[in-house]
C-alpha cells in the first residue's frame, strides 16, 4: 500500500516512554509528545485497537474521542435522533447524573484497574460506564490528559471548531493521518462554511430575546448588528442571482470584492476584533451566571444564547480568522475573480450566495393536493486552498499520511503546503498469484464500454454492460462488488435491466443488493445486513438459488467505498465501471479548477485538469481496495472501460502500483472471461486444499 511519511525522532531511549507501569518522570514527561491516530471512520477504530492488541504497546495509557451518538447510556437522550441537542438542553437543564458521576473515573490509573488495561475499544468504555453509571463522552474526554495514545475520527484534528471544542492542541505533537486520501477535501471543507438564511434569522430573535431581558446588552447588540447585516445583505441580492439550473441560481463576489463586502457588513478587518471581543464577553458572563442561574430559579437557556446561535457565530467568526490570518495572507484564497456577462460571480471563495428550491411538500388542505416549493438561501464561504486549514499542522512535531492511494504523492506537497520529507511508495503484500487485473473495453456481443456521459445514456451500452456483469456473476463464487460512477448512473442502469430481464436472471444467481442513495444510517446498515447474510447461507444448501453468494451495486465515494473491510469470500471480484470524475459543471469543481489554473505558478499546483483527473482516480482506487484486505486474501479486479486499452500511459498510470503492475489488458471478452475462470478455479482448488 502507499504511504507518504513525515518523521521526526520522537525520544532516543524507550525508557521515557510509558507504556511500562513504572510511568515517566516529571522531566521526562514534558519530552513525550502525544499521538493523535486520526481515523475515517468508526468502524476503523475497531481494526487499529485490534492490531494494537498484538503488539507491546497494548497497554498505552489511551482514550478514543468519539461523538454521543456512539456513547450516549442517558436513556431517554440515546433514544434520540438529535443527541448533541438534548444532552446540551439536558446540561443546561436539570444536568445529567451520568456526567456528574464520571469526574472519579477520569485518571488513567483507575479507569486500568477497572478492568481497562489493555488497548480498548468505544464499546468496551461503554460497557464499563453502564456499570458504573458514568458517562462514556465525557469520560473519553477526560481521559485524555493523561493518555499517551488519542484515536478519533481526523475531522476532530482538521477542523478548527471542533479541534476547539474538545480541547485538542496538535503544537508539538506527532498526528497519524489514516486514509489521508482525503485530506485535501476535509481541510477545504474544514476552512469553509455554509450558513442559511433561516439560521441568521433565527439567531437574530435569539439574541433580541436576551437583550429584551436586559443580558449584556451592549455586547448583544454589536452581536445582532451583524447577523442582521448579513440577513439584509442575503435579501438586497436576491434580486441579482443568475440562474443556473432549474432549482438553482448564485452569485458570486471576487477576491477584489470581498474584504470591501465584509466592511460593509460590519467585519471588515477594523471591525472584527471588536465584534469576537463581544462574543467572547458574553460566553465569559455566561459560564460566570451558571451557578447563580438555579439559585435564581432559571435554566441557564434563558440567559444564554441558543447552541445553534452559538454554532452559527462560531462558524463565522473562523471563517474570518482564517481569512485575515498574517495580514490577510489567504484572503486570495477565499474568493476569485470571475466575469459572466459583464458582472462578478459572488463567492468568498467564495462568499456565494445560493438558492436551492426544495423538493416540493404535498400538503392536504380542504381535501385537495397542494404542492408548496421552498426557495433556501445559503451564504456559503469556500476555500479552494487547502493549506489555510492545515497550515495549523505546521506546529506539529511530526505529521503522518497513510492511505492507499495517496499517489501521486506530489500533489499533497502543493495542495497541503507542507514539504514531506520522507515518502514511501510500497508494494501490495500478497503474491501476484493472488490476484487478478483484467481491463476489459467491450462486452458479451462486442459492443464498446467505454463509461462517458453520451455513452452511459444509450441502452446499446447500458445492455453490453448488463450482460458483463451476469457473466462475472455466473464465473465469481460469493460476493462481487460493482461500483459505478454515480447513484445517478446505478439507477439507470439497473432500472434498463429490470425491463430487460436481466436482473431477473441476475437474481437466480446472486442476491442483488443496492447502496441506498442519502445519508440514513439505518438505510445502508439495513442493507450491509442483507448483504452479510446472504454471504453467510452461501454454499450452505446447493439446492438454494442464492448459493453462489451476493452482488452488491454500490457508488465510487459512497459508503461502500471508503473504509469498509470485505475481506475472503465478501469480495471475490470488484467490477469497476468507468472512472469517476466529479461533475464537471459542479460549481465548486468549477472553481477549485480555475483555482488551480490561476495559481499554478505561483504555488506550484497542479493544473486544474490535473487535479480533476487525479480525483477520479482516487475514488476508483479506493473502490478497487476493497478486495484483498490481508496476505492470505485473493480476488479479482475487472476495470471497465475501454479508455484503459486505449490510452494505457494516461489511463493506467493513474491507478495505485499494486494494481497497475499486475494488469492484463482483454482486447477480447471471451479471452477475458476465459483467464478469470482459470483464475477462479486455481484459487477455489487451493482454498479446498488448504482446508
Amino acid at each position: 500500500e502507499k504511504q507518504e511519511v513525515k518523521v521526526v525522532p520522537v525520544v532516543a531511549e524507550c525508557k521515557l516512554c510509558t507504556c511500562d507501569n513504572s510511568g515517566p518522570t516529571s522531566k521526562a514527561r514534558t519530552k513525550i509528545p502525544k499521538i493523535y491516530f486520526g481515523t475515517r471512520t468508526h468502524k476503523q477504530v475497531a481494526q487499529i485497537v485490534r492490531e494494537l492488541r498484538k503488539t507491546q504497546y497494548s497497554n498505552v495509557k489511551m482514550t478514543i474521542l468519539g461523538s454521543r451518538e456512539h456513547t450516549c447510556i442517558h436513556p431517554e437522550v440515546s433514544k434520540m435522533k438529535a443527541k448533541n441537542d438534548g444532552c446540551k438542553e439536558l446540561l443546561n437543564g436539570p444536568g445529567c447524573r451520568f456526567k456528574d458521576s464520571t469526574q472519579r473515573f477520569t485518571s488513567q490509573n483507575v479507569v486500568k484497574g477497572m478492568g481497562l488495561n489493555n488497548a480498548w475499544d468505544i464499546e468496551d468504555l461503554v460497557q464499563l460506564c453502564k456499570v458504573k453509571k458514568a458517562c462514556p463522552y465525557f469520560l473519553s474526554r477526560g481521559l485524555k490528559d493523561e493518555a499517551d495514545l488519542i484515536i478519533c475520527p481526523y475531522n476532530y484534528l482538521i477542523d478548527p471548531i471542533i479541534r476547539d471544542a474538545m480541547a485538542i492542541s496538535i503544537k508539538g505533537h506527532v498526528v497519524i493521518l489514516d486514509e489521508a486520501h482525503n485530506i485535501e477535501d476535509a481541510a477545504r471543507e474544514a476552512a469553509s462554511q455554509s450558513i442559511t438564511q433561516e439560521s441568521i434569522v433565527k439567531a437574530v430573535r435569539d439574541i433580541e430575546i436576551l437583550i429584551e431581558r436586559n443580558i449584556d446588552i451592549a455586547d448583544y447588540s454589536k452581536l445582532r448588528a451583524v447577523l442582521h447585516n448579513l440577513d439584509t445583505f442575503i435579501d438586497e441580492n436576491k434580486n441579482k442571482l443568475e440562474q443556473k439550473d432549474f432549482d438553482r441560481a448564485y452569485k458570486i463576489w471576487s477576491a477584489f470584492h470581498i474584504v470591501a463586502q465584509l466592511e460593509s457588513l460590519g467585519l471588515g478587518p477594523k471591525h472584527f476584533p471588536n465584534i469576537k471581543t463581544a462574543y467572547t464577553s458574553v460566553k465569559s458572563a455566561a459560564e460566570e451566571r451558571k451557578e447563580e442561574s438555579f439559585k435564581n430559579g432559571l435554566t441557564l437557556d434563558l440567559l444564554e444564547m441558543k447552541p445553534a446561535t452559538d454554532v452559527l457565530l462560531t462558524q463565522i467568526f473562523q471563517v474570518l480568522e482564517y481569512l485575515y490570518r498574517a495580514d490577510m495572507k489567504y484572503v486570495d484564497d477565499y474568493s476569485k475573480k470571475n466575469k459572466v456577462d459583464s458582472r462578478y460571480f459572488f463567492y468568498i471563495n467564495y462568499i456565494i450566495l445560493f438558492k436551492k428550491i426544495e423538493s416540493p411538500i404535498v400538503t392536504q388542505k380542504y381535501r385537495m393536493l397542494k404542492q408548496e416549493s421552498t426557495a433556501v438561501y445559503t451564504l456559503n464561504f469556500w476555500c479552494m486552498n487547502p493549506g489555510v486549514a492545515f497550515s495549523d499542522f505546521a506546529e506539529t512535531r511530526s505529521i503522518i499520511l497513510t492511505s492507499g492511494t495517496l499517489s501521486p504523492l506530489g500533489s499533497f506537497q502543493s495542495e497541503l503546503g507542507l514539504s514531506f520529507s520522507i515518502q514511501l511508495e510500497a508494494n501490495h503484500v500478497i503474491r501476484d498469484s493472488q490476484v487478478w487485473v483484467g481491463t476489459i473495453g467491450s462486452g458479451p456481443t462486442g459492443g464498446k464500454l467505454q463509461a462517458v456521459f453520451r455513452n452511459l445514456e444509450t441502452f446499446g451500452y447500458q445492455d453490453e454492460l448488463g450482460g458483463l456483469v451476469l457473466r462475472v456473476c455466473e464465473i465469481v463464487p460469493y460476493g462481487v462488488l460493482c461500483f459505478l460512477p454515480s447513484y445517478k448512473v446505478l439507477e439507470k442502469v439497473t432500472s434498463r435491466w429490470e425491463s430487460t430481464g436481466l436482473m431477473k436472471k441476475l437474481s437466480h444467481i446472486k442476491k442483488i443488493i443496492k447502496e441506498p442513495r442519502g445519508s440514513d444510517k439505518l438505510d445502508f446498515e439495513g442493507q450491509m445486513d442483507i448483504f452479510y447474510e446472504a454471504m453467510k447461507t452461501t454454499g450452505a444448501d446447493e439446492d438454494e438459488a442464492n448459493t453462489n453468494g451476493a452482488i452488491f451495486f454500490a457508488v465510487c465515494r459512497g459508503k461502500v467505498s471508503e473504509g469498509l473491510d470485505f475481506a475472503d469470500n465478501f469480495a471475490r471480484a470488484v467490477i469497476s465501471v468507468g472512472i469517476p470524475f466529479p461533475n464537471y459543471k459542479d460549481v465548486q469543481v468549477e472553481q477549485k479548477r480555475q483555482y488551480n489554473d490561476n495559481h499554478r505558478k505561483s504555488r506550484g499546483l497542479l493544473s486544474g485538469q490535473q487535479w480533476y483527473e487525479i480525483q477520479g482516480f482516487r475514488a476508483l482506487n479506493q473502490a478497487l481496495g476493497r478486495c484483498i484486505r490481508h496476505r492470505q486474501d485473493w480476488g479479482a479486479l475487472i476495470i471497465v472501460d475501454e479508455r484503459f486499452l486505449k490510452d494505457p500511459p494516461k489511463y493506467c498510470n493513474g491507478l495505485s502500483k499494486w494494481v497497475r503492475n499486475k494488469i492484463q489488458p482483454f482486447q477480447e471478452f471471451s479471452k477475458a472471461m476465459n483467464s478469470l475462470c482459470e483464475f477462479i478455479t486455481v484459487r477455489m482448488e487451493a482454498d479446498k486444499e488448504s482446508k
